[in-house]
């Protein structure tokens, strides 16, 4: 069964010519003195671990300070892990307009269940 290994908010991120992640910029707080404010370059990477060859649906949903509505959200019908049983993703957010102070939520859901949450800050300087 699927579950989340371990995910960042980074500034960038990409496969290397030997297919390994490299993040750059990795952040928890993003400081600014108005909101709402642009996050011109950005990106969530995640590691899904699991049985070989295993389909999985996803959805990412990034929780507002509220937590009424999502931001955003993200769906994929099903993709199928490695025959060692992981994949990692990469889901750029250029351009990401973040309307209001406080912490903000990436929910992973994999199969239709919450499985983790990742979370990053907007902070009045």
């Amino acid at each position: 069964m699927a579950k989340v290994g371990w995910g960042h908010f980074c500034d960038y991120a990409f496969f290397d010519q030997e297919n390994k992640v490299c993040l750059i910029g990795i952040f928890k707080y993003i400081l600014t003195q108005h909101v709402p404010v642009q996050h011109t370059r950005c990106a969530f990477v995640f590691q899904v671990i699991g049985e070989p060859n295993e389909n999985v649906k996803i959805e990412l949903k990034l929780m507002r300070p509220d937590g009424r509505e999502p931001l955003l959200n993200l769906k994929h019908p099903g993709f199928l892990l490695s025959p060692t049983g992981e994949t990692i993703h990469i889901i750029g957010l250029d351009n990401l307009l973040l309307p209001d102070y406080g912490p903000y939520e990436m929910e992973v859901f994999l199969n239709d269940k919450y499985e983790d949450g990742f979370i990053f800050e907007v902070r009045r300087t």
